[in-house]
């Protein structure tokens, strides 16, 4: 669940989807893929590590070693759907407000902000791939999820 305020395209297919073969899945960059790969970490295979490896921080925005991210958007293509609703042209009508709604009334379960529920089980399966990227990548420190 999410809202996009200008391109739907450059948001939800390319980033999270990643619907075309000329652009590299961006895991470190997608909320939404960073949790189905630590809900699908052990039957997919996935490894976490730094998003940018060559300038390892923000391990909580962690991406994926080797084929991870491939396997990952093949599983998302053969089992999730997209579908949007364009918001009316009303004067005053705020995109967020709704989102807020929208997430509140239905609680979609792979949403972490603004659930009405607690994510326990997710925060801590994504928090297992931040620490997992650290390890990889050697550095000290603490973090948060």
């Amino acid at each position: 669940m999410g809202k996009s305020e200008d391109d739907l395209l450059a948001r939800e297919v390319f980033t999270h989807f990643n619907a075309s073969a000329a652009r590299k899945p961006a895991t470190g960059s997608s909320t939404v893929r960073r949790s189905f790969a630590a809900l699908l970490r052990t039957e997919l295979h996935l490894q976490a590590q730094a998003r940018n490896p060559l300038k390892p921080a923000d391990f909580a925005s962690y991406g994926l070693v080797g084929n991870g991210d491939l396997d990952l958007t093949v599983w998302m293509a053969q089992n999730l759907e997209l579908a949007i609703w364009e918001k009316p042209e009303i004067p005053g009508f705020a995109l967020k407000d709704i989102e807020t709604q929208v997430i509140q009334h239905w609680d979609p379960p792979i949403n972490i902000h603004k659930a009405p529920t607690s994510r326990r089980q997710l925060k801590a399966l994504r928090a297992l791939l931040a620490r997992e990227a650290r390890v990889r990548s050697n550095v000290s420190g603490t973090f948060s999820v």
